[in-house]
């Protein structure tokens, strides 16, 4: 069943918005109820107009002395207080100003706290601890390469922290710093362009990439030529990306972007890579090996449908 509501309501309604808000110093700038209300008497057919509960009746208040503008209901504004919520907090401000606390209160105050902090860590999902602990991964290699490009020696606009095996399946070593190498963004995209971007990579990729980076000029001149170092730090040139020859008079440019670097870095990567190994657990072994024998994508892969004997999923 549907109740009209008389005019005699909407007008008392219309009038006690209007006196509250001249006494709250609020302006109106839209009342459905008054707008509707001028519509009913100038329209023939009377009966199309229909009239809203308070509840659901529109009302948009301006704040004279806070200058913000709230949209609410008729039945919320004349309930409410203070009116509006900027009003409503400078009125439990001036309440909470010079307040003094007892010994007492501020130590429950203490405690309070602590365990409000303690429970909300407890609560935090399991992607922000481990986009916590990625943080304070990638932070710690950043400051043990010095900032700088492990391949090209460099401190470009833009590092990375690369992955020697794909965090999202190797997961026994994800946050293992020896599991990282810092390069320059550029590099780092160059090396996932070329192995696959979804593809499952370990050390041997790296080690294979390195390899392929100091046998081939044009490849290396390519990839480096995209990198965007910071001012102090010399752009590629081609002539500075060979050994440093026994003529050399020692120019600072040398030691950047060096066939030497590249060869450096893959004979570290060489040496811990049996280490990196001994880490895996037995199932990711095998897939580390399988994953330099053949493409395997890593979205989505899980290794309880993964038949390391066929190499397919179940």
């Amino acid at each position: 069943m549907v109740f009209k509501l008389s005019q005699k309501f909407i007008q008392s309604k219309i009038q006690e918005v209007e006196a509250k808000a001249q006494l709250l110093n609020h302006s109106i700038q839209y009342n459905e109820y008054e707008i509707k209300s001028s519509q009913f008497f100038s329209c023939e057919n009377k009966e199309s107009i229909h009239f809203p509960s308070t509840r659901k009746a529109k009302l948009i208040i301006q704040c004279l002395k806070h200058e913000t503008v709230q949209e609410t209901t008729i039945q919320k504004y004349l309930r409410s207080r203070t009116g509006m919520i900027c009003c409503g907090k400078e009125e439990i401000s001036q309440k909470l100003s010079n307040r003094q606390f007892s010994k007492e209160t501020r130590e429950k105050m203490s405690k309070s706290r602590k365990l409000f902090h303690e429970q909300n860590k407890k609560n935090q999902t399991k992607t922000q601890q481990n986009r916590n602990r990625y943080n304070e991964w990638r932070q710690i290699a950043l400051e043990n390469a010095n900032f700088q490009c492990s391949l090209t020696k460099i401190r470009p606009k833009k590092l990375d922290a690369h992955h020697l095996f794909s965090k999202k399946v190797f997961v026994s070593i994800e946050f293992d710093q020896e599991n990282c190498v810092i390069l320059a963004k550029e590099i780092h995209q160059g090396f996932h362009n070329y192995y696959g971007t979804l593809n499952i990579v370990t050390i041997d990729h790296f080690i294979e990439f390195l390899e392929i980076l100091s046998r081939d000029q044009n490849f290396r001149s390519e990839l480096f030529q995209t990198i965007e170092p910071r001012n102090n730090f010399p752009k590629y040139e081609q002539t500075i990306s060979n050994p440093v020859s026994n003529n050399d008079t020692g120019s600072e440019t040398t030691q950047f972007y060096n066939v030497e670097n590249i060869l450096e870095l893959q004979k570290y990567m060489i040496r811990i890579r049996e280490g990196l190994l001994k880490k895996l657990l037995p199932k990711e072994k095998i897939l580390a090996n399988k994953a330099f024998q053949t493409k395997i994508c890593s979205r989505n892969f899980q290794f309880e449908e993964w038949n390391s004997d066929t190499n397919s999923f179940k």
